[in-house]
């Protein structure tokens, strides 16, 4: 049985092969996503290069931890290399384990 993230992954990688936009003409992917993103709590910024967006989190002020002297991230945090290293990960198991090998 499918998990929940499972399964709404799948529906929005469905949702964005249904719809096919062409490079820089992404209008209804970048509503889509900035639908997810704030539905899931980012604060969402529309227009970057266009039809891009840039999606931030944040989780009080960043002093809950306090820092003992060590450089911390504020409390916007960026994971933009982390969400990258997760989505490789995540289609290339895709790619070996669920696709038919032709």
């Amino acid at each position: 049985m499918e998990s929940t993230l499972q399964g709404q992954l799948k529906a929005w990688r469905q949702h964005l092969h249904r719809y096919p936009e062409t490079g820089f003409d992404e209008v209804k992917t970048s509503d889509f996503v900035a639908t997810i993103l704030t539905t899931l709590g980012l604060d969402v910024h529309r227009g970057i290069g266009g039809t891009g967006l840039v999606a931030s989190l944040t989780v009080g002020n960043g002093d809950a931890l306090g820092n003992g002297g060590v450089p911390l991230h504020n409390a916007r945090y960026d994971f933009n290399d982390e969400i990258l290293s997760i989505g490789a990960r995540y289609f290339a198991e895709l790619a070996r384990f669920a696709l038919p090998v032709a």
